[in-house]
């Protein structure tokens, strides 16, 4: 395996991908618990949030 130097653009995008991973498990989450309907959620979380209950 080559490893190499992460540049700032590197970093900035896996740091985005990251914080969308976690917003995503946390709406994974939530539709465990089954708590959708008490929060305030965003646009772009509700579409998230449909794209996630299809898979369920």
């Amino acid at each position: 395996m080559k490893f190499f130097a992460l540049g700032r653009k590197e970093i900035n995008a896996l740091n985005k991908w990251r914080a969308r991973e976690a917003r995503t498990s946390q709406l994974h989450r939530l539709m465990h618990l089954g708590k959708e309907t008490s929060l305030k959620l965003t646009e772009n979380q509700i579409h998230l949030f449909m794209q996630i209950k299809l898979k369920y």
